[in-house]
């Protein structure tokens, strides 16, 4: 009998902090303008929650598949849970597990189609496509395809879904404050491939740190990670942020690690340390904008 705390790893539940540090952001720019239905708010969560740990077992299985995990050199934020290929998961295991969250997920999406809006299903829709062939097919696409598809889905799309719940529809302020989320997730992306350019171009991907080039790919990191900080003070000057989401902005010194260890990369102490940093500027940032959208 598989041993509780194995499939529990298999999740990498510690990636599963983005996904509810990104609902709790959705539910406080949902709160700004009123208060919100609680039991719907625990509902997103859930879903969220869900739709990422999908998405992270369905990584590990389609990543053996392919032949990426053998050609990996693991660290702390890339390179799978690695148990596959260490005998302790079986594929079809794997594959049982990588679709069971997702398949708890639709009666919570049925529901809300339902109850809220049908036209939230066009949007589900999308998202689905997202967590069953982002990693088997869309980052073999290239153009950017594989980091927008990890913008969109851990961060654009769930906070537009959560508010279009909890409020009856997306307006200019949502979609305003979907966007600093959708740029982290994108960059958090972008420089954890960094790690494994070799084995996701031996196992068929065309990530942006393949076909830019990794020197290129820093500096769009560069650039989109500082339009994150800018578009928060433009959203408190222009008023479509409350003043206390300029808590946003106490990351930037990790922002200017993860800059500095992304032009470093060919060191991989250095590439390491980046991508540490970047975890605490995703997750730091997001968790300061929910705290700045409650506040306010």
């Amino acid at each position: 009998m598989l041993n509780p705390f194995l499939l529990f790893r298999a999740t990498r539940p510690h990636f599963l902090i983005h996904s509810l540090f990104l609902s709790l952001l959705a539910v406080a720019l949902a709160s700004v303008t009123g208060p919100v239905n609680r039991l719907h708010a625990l509902l997103c969560v859930c879903g969220t929650l869900l739709l990422h740990t999908s998405t992270n077992v369905l990584n590990d299985y389609f990543d053996h598949r392919s032949g990426i995990d053998a050609r990996t050199d693991p660290t702390p934020f890339s390179g799978g849970s690695r148990l596959i290929r260490d005998g302790i998961l079986t594929e079809r295991a794997t594959l049982f597990l990588g679709l069971l969250p997702f398949v708890l997920a639709l009666p919570i999406g049925a529901y809300f189609v339902f109850v809220a809006d049908w036209r939230l299903l066009f949007l589900f829709l999308f998202g689905s496509a997202i967590v069953l062939f982002g990693t088997s097919k869309i980052t073999r696409w290239g153009f950017g395809l594989g980091e927008l598809s990890a913008g969109l889905g851990l961060g654009v799309l769930p906070i537009l879904g959560i508010y279009w719940i909890l409020k009856g529809g997306v307006d200019a302020r949502a979609l305003f404050g979907s966007l600093p989320s959708g740029l982290l997730a994108f960059n958090l992306l972008l420089l954890n491939e960094f790690a494994d350019t070799e084995a996701d171009r031996a196992g068929g991907r065309r990530t942006l740190a393949i076909t830019m080039g990794k020197k290129r790919a820093a500096t769009l990191y560069t650039l989109l990670i500082g339009m994150v900080y800018l578009w928060i003070m433009a959203g408190v000057m222009t008023g479509c942020m409350p003043f206390p989401c300029l808590a946003g902005l106490l990351t930037l010194p990790f922002a200017l690690k993860a800059v500095r260890g992304a032009a470093l990369n060919e060191e991989r102490p250095e590439l390491v340390k980046a991508m540490a940093a970047n975890v605490v500027v995703v997750l730091g940032t997001q968790a300061l904008l929910a705290l700045g959208y409650f506040m306010g």
